[in-house]
């Protein structure tokens, strides 16, 4: 009896265990599906081709979409896309410039100081992102797989606000190659394979 209980016990908690992985499998695609709306909005935006102007790209093909890799590759696949279509380089939004986060930004670039690990200002940052691009981490975490680090994400704050590389390297107290390395890794972990920084410094803006 005793082993019958524990038995019961364990089959128990496998169940459970199967369930939240089916449930957290759903919403995560739900988040894929929500975040290539998204993305179809903000093409028509940047005066892109729609979603509804391309047969690849329509809802009922992305209704067929059942698994989150093949989600997340769709997404990927129209960021990129509007990359290589869009030509100029997208402006830093209004909301970030007039933020005093990026004013407080500013001075450290104009000073060459470090921002510190603890500082308040990466805080502040996020904020006005976020006001700008509200979705903006949210979409960085489905296209990383949830691989997003603090220090990537900070990385990518710091280029959706328009640091150039040179800047980072005082900003982060690293050298160029360190700062280099460090763009690799996150369109590493975006794309998959290396396609260089300038890809996905454009791919962060775009967000």
């Amino acid at each position: 009896m005793k082993w019958l209980y524990i038995i019961s016990i364990v089959a128990v908690i496998l169940v459970i265990t199967v369930l939240a992985l089916n449930i957290n499998r759903k919403k995560q695609q739900l988040r894929l599906h929500e975040a290539l709306d998204n993305i179809s909005k903000l093409k028509s935006s940047l005066n892109n081709h729609t979603l509804a102007e391309s047969s690849e790209n329509s809802p009922k093909d992305i209704a067929k979409e059942t698994t989150t890799e093949s989600l997340r590759n769709r997404l990927r696949d129209e960021l990129l896309g509007m990359y290589n279509n869009n030509n100029e380089r997208v402006e830093i939004s209004s909301a970030i410039l007039q933020s005093e986060a990026y004013k407080e930004l500013q001075s450290y670039v104009t000073t060459g100081k470090i921002i510190p690990l603890d500082s308040q200002l990466w805080g502040l940052l996020e904020s006005a992102v976020i006001e700008s691009s509200p979705k903006f981490k949210y979409n960085l975490q489905l296209l990383t797989g949830g691989n997003l680090s603090t220090q990537d994400y900070r990385l990518a704050l710091l280029i959706k606000c328009g640091v150039t590389p040179t800047q980072m390297i005082s900003l982060l107290g690293r050298t160029k190659g360190t700062v280099s390395y460090r763009r690799e890794a996150l369109c590493y972990k975006v794309f998959d394979q290396k396609l260089g920084t300038k890809v996905i410094d454009g791919i962060i803006r775009l967000l």
